[in-house]
């Protein structure tokens, strides 16, 4: 596993001087064991069961999102010796800031279809209610007529670029991108 991906750990003493860093944990901390050893902590260590998320600049110079759990060592018997556990959960978080856009585009384009929808299918039932009318004239059956027809293409190209959209995200239709005359295109 990447460095950046496993857990980081620093041991601190009672007063929160560093005594330890793993390799994890200086290049999170961007400073070297040398320099971190003996080095006070930046704030008080507050044992947690929840962790803290904190950003850190680390030695590529990126700000990083880390996940730090502050606990208490086991075999330290009343030393006031705790551990420092930094997690990297950038990518994490950026994965999840990415799913969230997906959910939103998602539902914008469902409103926006919806509304789509919506204004042919009113067309056809003001058509279809005239068409079952009795005393309905030939030019206004007509009329009707077209109307349904005229709405009814409309769901279909509706429906065709929906699927269109559904086979570009499933992989299936592949856009490929070219110049065009706009001549010809507005033909």
């Amino acid at each position: 596993a990447d460095v950046l991906e496993c857990a980081v750990v620093a041991w601190l003493d009672g007063d929160g001087l560093i005594l330890y860093a793993n390799p994890a944990a200086e290049f999170l901390l961007s400073h070297g064991r040398e320099e971190l050893a003996g080095e006070m902590f930046g704030f008080p260590p507050l044992l947690t069961e929840q962790p803290t998320r904190v950003n850190v600049i680390s030695r590529d110079g990126c700000v990083r999102l880390a996940e730090l759990r502050v606990e208490r060592l086991a075999a330290d018997r009343g030393g006031g010796r705790v551990l420092l556990r930094f997690k990297d959960i950038t990518g994490y978080h950026q994965d999840v800031v990415a799913a969230r856009e997906q959910v939103r585009r998602r539902d914008e384009f469902l409103a926006m279809l919806s509304h789509e929808l919506r204004n042919p299918l009113s067309a056809i039932r003001g058509a279809s209610l005239l068409l079952a009318r009795d005393d309905l004239l030939p030019d206004a059956r007509r009329g009707a007529a077209d109307i349904l027809d005229r709405q009814f293409k409309h769901l279909e190209r509706l429906l065709g670029d929906l699927l269109d959209v559904t086979r570009i995200s499933q992989g299936k239709l592949e856009i490929r991108k070219e110049r065009v005359d706009v001549v010809r295109v507005v033909q």
